[in-house]
């Protein structure tokens, strides 16, 4: 087990100590992400920081900054597995599907390791990294020229394509690695060929300011992984300074590219307004918008779209409209449910419903204003699970006010749901499960 001891005075929350690792839990618990046997890991913030208002340093690398970090925890028997080694500072963590890696910012890189040994195979330089499902990819933001190794050798003077032109103030190179590129299902092999590391050319300009990336899940029932590539999508948003725009990537595209230009887009969907990252699983991709899309056209009111990859082309599959703040659109592992969270009392399925419905379960209807998570099942369109469920005015429950936000989903046969729960003194990453729907796990 990997060792860390927490001193944190401040702390409003029990002590815990388990098989080696010895903690108080921090105050401030944020950006969960989920596995499908219900490992979660996720950030923490430590004194004196209070706000996660992450800025990207002038100088680059980014300075290490201790007052952030990472824990991973497993839900069966609420027991902690990992914890940041103290003076280290770790954010933004991301899990794989199967729980056995995760992938966060350390320091002035990115690093993918193992949370029940902390074992690092692979480390780099760069920032705001993310993992696909099955673990063999990796994205990640940064500024060095250098990491660009297409055929994995090693050698930059056989780079093709060559290597990129440096980013401009305040914009950033997107890479993408192969861990397997041999496809002999051996991670992160130092053998020649063994992995790739690419970055993406954006076009115009080549290196955007991203907001963020996200990749999608590898199905689990690929029957081959050399020949079907369904689920290979690499998703990010941006604003290019007029516009927001959205854009979908086919990783088997751009593993074989060799020549110099933009890497062709799948799919590009653009707004005036504010676009989330997108959420990939499979075919099928989730964001938030916070007006209406430009292309495609849709209606001007705040919403969670689902979009179909079919033919190399997409298409709406659902749109979730609600009168009020919408974020945070993800779908579940397999593709199967949506969720997202809003302070909105009612919600309207863009072309099916006439007038809008009450956000109600189990009898209560939503009328505390205060954010809730909401999850949807996409095969029958109806809102199968919220927040609303498990509110209480017990103590260390979720008071009948207290904002819940950032939701992260495991698969539909699990049913692990995770999000952050706001107090008046922190937060905390909370779980549940849509099998057990009124029980909070931890």
């Amino acid at each position: 087990m990997k060792q860390g001891v927490w001193s944190i005075v401040t702390a409003v929350w029990a002590l815990t100590v388990v098989q080696g690792i010895s903690q108080t839990l921090p105050p401030y618990e944020l950006h969960p992400s989920i596995s499908n046997t219900g490992r979660v890991v996720f950030q923490t913030l430590l004194p004196p920081r209070q706000t996660d208002l992450f800025q990207f340093p002038v100088s680059f690398p980014p300075i290490p900054d201790p007052t952030f970090g990472v824990q991973a925890w497993e839900t069966i028997g609420v027991t902690p597995v990992y914890a940041t080694p103290p003076a280290v500072g770790e954010a933004r963590p991301s899990i794989d599907a199967s729980g056995n890696w995760v992938v966060c910012q350390r320091g002035g890189g990115v690093v993918v390791l193992e949370p029940t040994t902390g074992s690092v195979p692979y480390g780099t330089i760069g920032i705001l990294p993310a993992i696909s499902g099955s673990g063999r990819f990796v994205a990640f933001l940064s500024q060095s020229t250098e990491l660009h190794d297409p055929d994995g050798n090693g050698d930059p003077s056989d780079n093709q394509p060559p290597n990129p032109s440096p980013p401009g103030p305040g914009s950033w190179i997107l890479y993408l690695r192969d861990r397997d590129a041999d496809e002999d299902g051996a991670l992160d092999e130092s053998a020649a060929g063994a992995t790739w590391t690419r970055y993406l050319h954006l076009g115009s300009p080549v290196h955007p300011p991203l907001t963020s990336v996200r990749l999608s899940l590898d199905p689990v029932t690929a029957p081959d992984p050399t020949t079907d590539r369904s689920g290979w999508l690499l998703g990010l948003s941006f604003f290019n300074g007029s516009v927001w725009e959205l854009r979908v990537y086919d990783i088997s595209q751009i593993r074989t590219k060799t020549t110099e230009g933009p890497d062709p887009v799948l799919v590009s969907i653009v707004s005036n307004y504010p676009l989330s990252p997108p959420s990939l699983a499979g075919s099928r991709f989730a964001f938030t918008a916070q007006g209406a899309l430009t292309n495609p056209p849709g209606p001007s009111i705040p919403a969670a779209w689902v979009f179909e990859l079919s033919g190399g082309a997409a298409a709406p599959l659902i749109g979730i409209a609600v009168r009020g703040p919408i974020g945070a659109a993800v779908l579940s592992r397999d593709g199967r449910l949506l969720g997202f969270h809003t302070s909105a009392s009612a919600f309207q399925r863009i072309g099916q419903d006439p007038q809008p419905l009450p956000f109600a379960f189990g009898g209560q209807a939503d009328a505390n204003a205060a954010q809730d998570v909401h999850i949807f099942d996409l095969v029958t369109t109806q809102p199968i699970w919220s927040t609303l469920l498990i509110r209480s005015n017990q103590p260390g429950g979720i008071g009948p006010y207290d904002p819940c936000t950032n939701p992260t989903l495991a698969d539909l046969i699990s049913g692990w749901i995770a999000f952050q729960q706001s107090t008046g003194q922190g937060s905390r990453v909370r779980i549940a499960n849509l099998n057990t729907p009124r029980q909070v796990y931890r």
